[in-house]
């Protein structure tokens, strides 16, 4: 159903149709999405050779709304990555598939050195990659050269136009 635009022009004595007011009705059913709860979703992240790491994703949530995807999910990893290769959230694990770019931002807790990072998300090709560097597209995990490792936490925040 799509949004139609419903009566506006209202004078004193005007009775309302049932028409008019299923038109209001099939309005609120096209936003009823926006007040959904959220879905838990299942993250999968790589680094270099080693796939799907283990981990435990806490408050991995999405919305969708036509084809608007809200999402956010807090990553703690239990296994450990390749150093000298990106950290990609695999594009077959978002929560939708992607018509378009997905941006994102978030946070990356290293538990070796109790450092925070700043990580912008960027979709490179199909999978979303953590970015240390925007001016020069440097992927986190190849730049600085380090490996995910067990206690290190990812908190990411994105949104995106699904293609469906």
């Amino acid at each position: 159903m799509a949004w139609t635009t419903p009566k506006t022009d209202f004078a004193p004595g005007n009775v309302l149709t049932a028409a008019q007011m299923n038109a209001i009705g099939n309005n609120l059913v096209e936003f009823s999405p926006l007040f959904a709860a959220f879905t838990s979703w299942t993250p999968r992240i790589d680094q270099g050779a080693n796939t799907n790491i283990a981990k435990s994703a806490t408050d991995a949530k999405y919305v969708k709304v036509g084809r608007l995807v809200i999402a956010n999910c807090a990553i703690t990893m239990s296994g450990a990555g390749v150093a000298g290769s990106a950290v990609l959230l695999k594009g077959v694990s978002l929560p939708a598939a992607a018509a378009s770019n997905v941006f994102g931002n978030g946070l990356l807790f290293d538990a070796s050195t109790t450092t925070y990072y700043n990580v912008t998300a960027q979709m490179n090709g199909s999978d979303l990659q953590f970015v240390s560097d925007i001016a020069t597209n440097q992927a986190w995990g190849a730049n600085p050269n380090v490996a995910i490792a067990s206690g290190d936490t990812f908190r990411l925040n994105f949104i995106y136009e699904a293609s469906a």
